[in-house]
């Protein structure tokens, strides 16, 4: 349930209007020309993060090896032996005859026990190390980066990049084919991050962002916005 909560949460954040929204839709002067050059970067063969960052909401969904070296000193709450997809399939797989797996459509935390059953499914040696594909609409706005939070800017994670990943054998699993070093400029990262920034919206409603543990940070809901107007009437009563 907690789980639940938290998605259901995550779906009202969407925040629109980017500065690379406006640009697609015809306004040229939306996003500067070193956002620009960073958008080819972006889309080239050559750096290709587009590969893996893709559609609209800059993430092919898929599971990926990065080779990222899991640093405790910069995330002391990091497992270095977490080794991603693998261990998430062997979760889902849990359990499958039974009725209280957490992801058997047949258990007590199913909400549509008519869904349709997982198959083809099989934990291999190459999801070791896999991670899901970050989205990267917010991402400027949303540090620290990497699944184990341990660089806390986004020059941090381009570095990261253009090396190609951390060396073989300092990571779990098989590094993707397509982290090779890039040899950019920093001219060049600093495009790319002009770019990354054109992908920040509007602020979400205050209603959204207020931290509700604290009674004091409590900002009283718009009234004229709908989402806040949701989010009050579940607030009555100063439950969260």
């Amino acid at each position: 349930n907690f789980g639940k909560a938290v998605q259901a949460y995550i779906r009202r954040c969407v925040s629109r209007n980017a500065p690379f929204d406006r640009y697609v839709a015809g306004d040229d002067n939306a996003i500067s020309h070193s956002a620009k050059r960073g958008l080819k970067l972006f889309v080239s063969q050559r750096v290709n993060c587009v590969a893996c960052h893709s559609g609209p909401l800059f993430s092919d969904t898929q599971f990926h090896t990065t080779g990222l070296h899991v640093n405790t000193d910069l995330s002391p709450h990091a497992d270095p032996t977490e080794d991603g997809r693998y261990s998430a399939l062997q979760q889902v797989l849990s359990n499958a005859e039974g009725t209280t797996g957490e992801f058997n459509v047949n258990s007590v935390y199913s909400d549509n026990r008519d869904t349709g059953f997982l198959t083809g499914l099989v934990p291999t040696d190459a999801d070791k190390g896999k991670w899901r594909t970050k989205e990267l609409r917010q991402v400027a706005a949303t540090p620290p980066y990497m699944h184990t939070g341990q660089m806390p800017t986004l020059m941090d994670v381009i570095n990261f990049y253009d090396r190609g990943g951390d060396p073989p054998g300092s990571f779990i699993g098989t590094k993707s084919p397509l982290m090779h070093p890039l040899h950019l400029t920093l001219q060049e990262k600093c495009d790319l991050i002009a770019f990354l920034n054109t992908l920040t919206g509007d602020p979400l409603p205050p209603g959204l962002t207020q931290d509700t543990s604290k009674p004091d940070s409590v900002v009283p809901p718009d009234d004229s916005n709908p989402r806040d107007q949701q989010i009050a009437s579940r607030h009555r009563g100063g439950r969260p």
